[in-house]
């Protein structure tokens, strides 16, 4: 038997003999992937599974009931595999077992124009059937699946980053963080100018954290979609935008290219849209979590953060520029 992790984690010598009881044959190996995901191995070869950790029931909730639709209906994702709601309570925690998608040798990554394509249609495929799904809940269980206004949210990232100037301008020049803060800004400015152009779609269910991680490509070959840690009630142009965001950068920053993708078609006049491509999110959001975490004290992460800013200025301020000049 092997349990990896440190013996004097009390936390995961819990886990291990809770998750002994809960199954009928015996455990190889219990790895831990981060604070909230588990993989077990068995001694007898059963496919392993993962165990995941949710601090609320609602929040275990609200992604059973949207994978089992999700599967249900044929969408690429991960299964829950216990009859029940979940495994077991612990600690104010619910634990409930997932299935386990082995990864392909090639894995999903932004800067290949194939998976960026790939990934936004299966984004745009997980919208079609979230709409449904969320036209099928009652008011309770719609409830559980918070209401997201990006807007607020952008608002309270751009103020904590304001707050925390003396320290960012010590790694970043001024000038640059300057700029930063006026891209900001005019884009919330712009936003809620033509937040009516927001509200010309249904509300779905988004996923709200199209990272390339949540994208996997298993050794099937089949991409899917996963972690829903962060779907909320919302518009899905959030998630387009995100997304955008994201894989801009991978273009050379090119906007005729990113607008060549059907998904996109829609949004080229969209001012609201365009004015949300101005955002500068990517350094504001990993520039918050450094100070956050006191990650910026190592120089690991510190290097990281600097680079990150110095590498998207210019093709931000290139965005930024060339969309403004497209709106006035």
């Amino acid at each position: 038997m092997t349990i990896n992790y440190n013996r004097d984690d009390h936390q995961l010598d819990r886990l291990f003999f809770h998750l002994t009881d809960c199954f009928n044959f015996p455990l190889k190996s219990l790895k831990k992937i981060n604070d909230k995901v588990y993989l077990i191995n068995f001694i007898n070869d059963e496919h392993p599974l993962v165990i995941k950790k949710f601090p609320t029931y609602n929040k275990l909730k609200k992604q059973k009931l949207l994978t089992d639709y999700l599967v249900l209906n044929g969408f690429p994702t991960y299964t829950f595999m216990q009859r029940n709601d979940y495994l077991f309570r612990e600690q104010n925690s619910y634990y409930a077992i997932l299935q386990y998608l082995p990864k392909h040798e090639q894995v999903f990554t932004f800067d290949k124009e194939n998976d960026r394509i790939s990934g936004l249609n299966l984004l745009n495929h997980f919208h079609k059937e979230s709409r449904k799904f969320a036209g099928m809940l009652t008011n309770d269980q719609l409830t559980i699946f918070p209401k997201l206004n990006l807007e607020e949210r952008w608002y309270k990232r751009l103020d904590f980053f304001l707050s925390q100037e003396k320290i960012i301008t010590n790694y970043i020049p001024l000038e640059y963080f300057r700029e930063i803060t006026y891209w900001s800004q005019w884009a919330l400015l712009q936003m809620g100018d033509n937040k009516r152009e927001r509200t010309l779609e249904e509300h779905a269910i988004i996923h709200g954290d199209v990272a390339h991680h949540n994208f996997l490509r298993a050794v099937n070959n089949r991409l899917y979609l996963i972690d829903f840690d962060l779907t909320a009630y919302a518009y899905p142009v959030y998630d387009y935008v995100q997304y955008a965001l994201r894989t801009i950068s991978f273009m050379n920053w090119n906007l005729d290219q990113l607008f060549t993708h059907k998904v996109y078609e829609k949004y080229k006049e969209n001012r609201w849209f365009l004015s949300a491509l101005t955002f500068p999110n990517e350094i504001i959001r990993e520039w918050n979590q450094l100070i956050r975490l006191g990650k910026y004290h190592h120089e690991k992460w510190l290097t990281y953060g600097v680079k990150l800013a110095l590498s998207r200025f210019p093709g931000q301020q290139y965005v930024f520029n060339r969309i403004r000049n497209m709106l006035s």
